[in-house]
């Protein structure tokens, strides 16, 4: 294990890390180095080559041996005071910065010696220049208020050709350093844990990008990785002119995307280290723009500028990106926030170590401080809100599989939390007139195969009863019941539930609830080699000829993921795409309906077979289709046996549908195994790894997007589902999610 400590260089061990394939110490090792460390246990970095258990590194375990210190001894970090006797920008804004062009206002700000005045002046293409009238810096006693100045700019159009300049004649410089190659284009914040974070230096699709980024192609994509800002008790409105490596990343600049550099090949690149989700996405509305204008004939035109913000950290939970508004019980019921639950949920007392423990969901469940939540908000999202933004993409929610799904209407678990989040953030975004659209797109990736990165505390359980739960979170005579197939099976409910709580519980975005909102699916491209990765050759990975080697496209010998090996898939392009291609539907002057096979209902046929309706609305002009499934079983799974069902206490009560054919447009035939009783409920790519499931899990190679049920012409994945089936043979979904056609 390696753990970031102040002042190791992350990206360099990780371009390190890729040269070479090493073995991975063992998963208890793993812990006992970690715990030793845990004041500093934190996103990329902390466990860069643990085992393949994901609660091993960044998971519960480690939480709870940690969580307590964390709280009782981690420092509150502040920025250094500004200094206040000159005038400067917010380090939110440095040359090759990309503004948010018209019809939105851009807005600028930074620090100034109070009582002086402070012009902005604007200078562009063609002679044109604009000087505001002087603003005051602020005079408020609030330490992250005070000295601070904001300049609303006039609409502008798409371009570069731009310089800022800030101008104070009561401040010692006088004049704050002006800003250079400025452009006006569309702005989009990227945020989230792991998978958003991933760099695009471990991904497959990397080298692409690298040669076309060498070549200039992207020159006018620009990027800009926001430094760890953690453990942040308030809001901080100004970054620092400084970079600040204390935490981990180091705030940076605004830069071109460039890949590595064969004269200096430790030093890490701006696209090696930047977020491989936010470049694939910005990449593809690039690429979108540009085909979209070669269609129109418009092949003269300079590309739109895109500026790129990422501001994400693994191993964190929702909670920590909320802010404070959002946060307490009466926004979703089991927030619970500041606090992390107990591991052993039979522990009959309060913990003697933390007395501020109370009593929580059941009655031997203890929930003690922790002190996270809103902290990422307060240091990594309110320095942005007063910059004006296009909208926002986020991929989170692996460490709360299993805290529970919940629902928007019940005012609880996951969907309720990510609701309250996105209006919160459009709320703080557009709270001044004419900046950031108050309904600004907010973009929405479903969680990736192998997502779960925590065992439950506890949860409102859902498809299943209470004493499996407690059998499954708890040790039982010294044997780790975890492992079983029936703790299996309420995992992988956990897993299908929090992807249907990230579209609200409806199954699709936008949709009533989640307005103006675009969903990319990723659970049907987790990581390809799930193999055994320590095995020596030829078992393990070795054995499926893909997964080591120089030929295939999806090798470890190529590139290396770089935490544990299944949470943080390779595949990272394709999330980006679809991301992208939703995003630029939803942005057009006429919106176009993102693509989604979604279950509309069913019926149990005379034959016994089964018919699956898809929604023809929200296919958006194509039609449902089926594609080669990937190796393994069909993921979908019928509940057999009399009477509704309560749940998956055991897998036995399963079965694989024998095989799906194709009846028309929205249409799809699934054949029961022969001798099976009448289905009560049916799901379909529900699991944690759901697309290729009964494969040997020591060799396993699953390809990406390798679910059946697809669009015929985008190969959009059709939504994960569980519904039950009635006396007349009809399905019923959990609202609000309608599945009764």
């Amino acid at each position: 294990c390696v753990t970031h400590t102040p002042g190791n260089n992350v990206m360099a061990f990780l371009i390190a890390l890729a040269a070479a394939v090493s073995g991975e110490p063992p998963q208890g090792q793993c812990l006992d180095a970690l715990a030793a460390t845990c004041p500093r246990v934190h996103g990329l970095g902390d466990c860069l080559a643990c085992g393949s258990r994901t609660d091993a590194c960044l998971g519960t375990d480690l939480h709870t041996m940690c969580s307590e210190h964390l709280a009782s001894q981690a420092p509150d970090p502040q920025d250094p005071p500004f200094d206040l006797s000159k005038v400067q920008f917010s380090g939110t804004f440095t040359d090759h910065a990309v503004l948010q062009r018209g019809p939105r206002r851009a807005s600028v700000f930074g620090t100034a010696t109070l009582g002086a005045a402070v012009t902005v002046t604007l200078r562009g293409p063609n002679g044109y220049a604009y000087s505001s009238a002087p603003v005051t810096p602020s005079d408020s006693t609030d330490p992250a208020v005070r000295g601070t100045w904001r300049v609303i700019l006039p609409a502008q159009p798409a371009g570069f050709g731009y310089t800022l300049t800030a101008t104070c004649p009561g401040c010692s410089n006088n004049t704050a350093a002006a800003l250079a190659d400025i452009g006006f284009g569309d702005v989009y914040l990227c945020s989230g844990q792991s998978n958003m974070e991933d760099p695009v230096l471990t991904t497959i699709s990397r080298n692409e990008s690298y040669a076309a980024a060498a070549a200039g192609k992207y020159d006018h994509v620009r990027l800009f990785q926001v430094g760890y800002r953690m453990d942040r008790k308030a809001s901080t409105w100004i970054l620092p002119q400084a970079p600040d490596d204390s935490q981990g990343y180091p705030q940076q600049s605004w830069e071109f995307p460039r890949g590595p550099d064969a004269s200096t090949p430790s030093q890490p690149t701006s696209l090696e280290r930047f977020s491989a989700v936010c470049w694939y996405y910005g990449k593809t509305l690039a690429d979108l723009a540009e085909a979209a204008a070669a269609e129109a004939g418009d092949t003269s035109a300079s590309p739109v500028p895109i500026g790129l913000v990422h501001s994400s950290i693994g191993g964190t939970t929702i909670q920590q990106w909320m802010p404070p508004e959002t946060l307490s019980n009466a926004t979703c019921t089991d927030n619970n926030c500041g606090f992390v639950e107990q591991l052993n949920p039979l522990k009959p007392t309060q913990p003697g170590t933390t007395p501020q423990c109370t009593n929580a969901s059941l009655t031997n469940v203890w929930s003690c401080p922790s002190g996270h939540c809103g902290e990422l908000w307060h240091g990594m999202i309110a320095p942005w809100v007063n910059v004006t933004i296009r909208g926002a993409i986020w991929y989170q929610g692996e460490q709360n599989v299993f805290y529970g799904a919940g629902s928007i209407q019940g005012k609880s678990g996951y969907a309720c939390q990510q609701a309250a989040m996105i209006s919160a953030w459009r709320a703080a975004f557009s709270s001044t007139p004419n900046t950031t659209d108050p309904d600004f797109p907010f973009g929405v990736t479903s969680l990736a195969g192998g997502c779960s990165e925590a065992f439950p505390l506890w949860s409102p359980y859902q498809h299943y009863n209470e004493s499996t739960w407690l059998m499954c979170a708890t040790d039982s005579n010294g044997v780790n019941s975890r492992t079983s197939p029936v703790c299996r099976d309420v995992g992988d409910d956990w897993a299908g539930g929090l992807r249907v709580a990230q579209t609200g519980g409806y199954g699709h975005l936008p949709n009533a609830a989640l307005p103006n909102t675009f969903l990319g699916q990723a659970f049907d491209l987790g990581e390809p080699c799930t193999c055994n990765r320590q095995a020596q050759p030829p078992n393990g990975c070795w054995a499926n000829g893909a997964c080591y080697g120089w030929t295939s496209e999806y090798s470890l010998n190529r590139t290396w993921n770089y935490q544990n090996s299944g949470i943080h898939p390779r595949v990272k392009g394709t999330v980006g795409l679809r991301l992208g291609r939703a995003a630029f539907g939803l942005m057009q002057p006429t919106p176009k309906q993102q693509p989604t096979p979604k279950l509309a209902g069913c019926r149990v046929e005379s034959d016994g077979s089964l018919t699956l309706t898809f929604d023809a609305l929200l296919l958006g002009g194509e039609a449902v289709g089926l594609q080669a499934p990937g190796p393994g079983l069909v993921p979908l799974e019928l509940k057999v046996g009399e009477g509704i069902p309560t749940g998956p206490s055991n897998t036995s009560g399963w079965v694989y549908a024998s095989s799906l054919s194709l009846l028309n447009s929205t249409s799809i035939s699934v054949q029961i195994p022969p001798g099976s009783p009448r289905p009560t409920a049916l799901r379909y790519a529900w699991g944690n790894y759901p697309c290729c499931p009964g494969l040997e899990q020591d060799t396993a190679f699953c390809p990406p997007a390798a679910c059946p049920i697809v669009t015929t012409e985008s190969k959009e994945p059709a939504v994960p589902f569980w519904a039950y089936i009635d006396a007349n043979g009809k399905c019923r979904c959990d609202a609000p999610w309608d599945c009764s056609a």
